[in-house]
């Protein structure tokens, strides 16, 4: 069997080496499975304490329960050494250049009901027809006159004056 004593200062030299070199939580992880977990190098000198006789189990035990507080300790110092260093990598890759010109803000849009009424003009346009405007209260002009221009004759207006333009209606004698 191998002593206790030398076995302890081998499994706390070769944990603080594995830690050192430990670079993110996945390796942390793993370290803390491999030394502090149940099938731990640290965890097997705690279940032989039972083979010892009384006198080495306390020593030994004292020994053993001080390293992994030392080590659990430790594992919480450079978890936060991680992070620390990957904040202060995300802060120095994200960093703002307040020398660059700054973004121009979006410009407000139209309301959608504007929106939607230039859409169906649109459809209406496509369709063939023409978009006219005029007052807000409608005459004949603008029903009728103004919305269908091929649809008349041209000299609408004339036919329907005082009938005084030269026009004489005849019998034929």
């Amino acid at each position: 069997m191998v002593e206790p004593a030398p076995a302890l200062a081998e499994i706390d030299r070769e944990a603080r080496d594995r830690l050192a070199a430990a670079v993110d939580e996945r390796a942390l992880e793993e370290w803390r499975t491999r030394t502090l977990g149940r099938s731990g190098a640290l965890t097997a000198v705690l279940r032989s304490l039972g083979t010892l006789d009384p006198d080495q189990r306390r020593e030994l035990g004292q020994a053993a329960n001080a390293l992994k507080g030392e080590l659990e300790a430790a594992l919480e110092s450079r978890r936060e050494e991680l992070r620390i260093a990957q904040l202060s990598r995300r802060v120095r890759d994200d960093a703002i250049d307040v020398t660059l010109p700054g973004r121009k803000p979006r410009r407000g849009g139209l309301h959608p009901i504007t929106q939607t009424l230039r859409e169906i003009l649109a459809v209406f346009t496509r369709l063939g027809y023409a978009t006219v405007e005029g007052p807000e209260v409608e005459s004949g002009e603008y029903n009728f006159d103004r919305s269908c221009t091929y649809c008349r004759p041209q000299n609408i207006n004339a036919q329907q004056s005082d009938g005084d333009d030269g026009a004489r209606l005849s019998s034929g004698r």
